[in-house]
């Protein structure tokens, strides 16, 4: 009689595992399609800043990370939205701006452009 409990304990399990790794649910199924049909850079960072001006905290920040890791190719439409109605768009975009393409020294501290050596006379 034990034997056959763990017998069939060693069955469910593998039943279960198989049932839950072997064939992949409709949703499953769905992502995939959307991966294999990726959208224009355009519109992907278009997408993202529209994205930044979510109701969802977890929405926006994902947007933004996406939009730093575009970097220098996200600049253009970047510099564009800063123009936006929603505050908290321009307040990102702006952030993401100084992220990827920071000021000049010189201009955020004028005083560094005297030769160190005019410092001390």
């Amino acid at each position: 009689m034990r034997r056959f409990a763990e017998s069939l304990a060693v069955f469910m399990a593998g039943g279960i595992l198989l049932g839950t790794c072997a064939f992949p649910s409709a949703a499953d199924e769905g992502k995939v399609t959307k991966r294999t049909a990726p959208a224009s850079p355009e519109k992907e960072i278009k997408r993202l800043i529209d994205q930044l001006g979510s109701e969802r905290f977890k929405d926006r920040e994902q947007a933004t990370q996406e939009l730093s890791k575009a970097g220098k190719s996200a600049l253009p439409s970047l510099k564009e939205a800063v123009k936006s109605s929603d505050a908290e768009v321009r307040r990102r975009v702006q952030q993401l701006i100084e992220q990827i393409e920071p000021a000049p020294v010189e201009s955020v501290h004028p005083h560094l452009r005297t030769p160190a050596a005019k410092c001390y006379l």
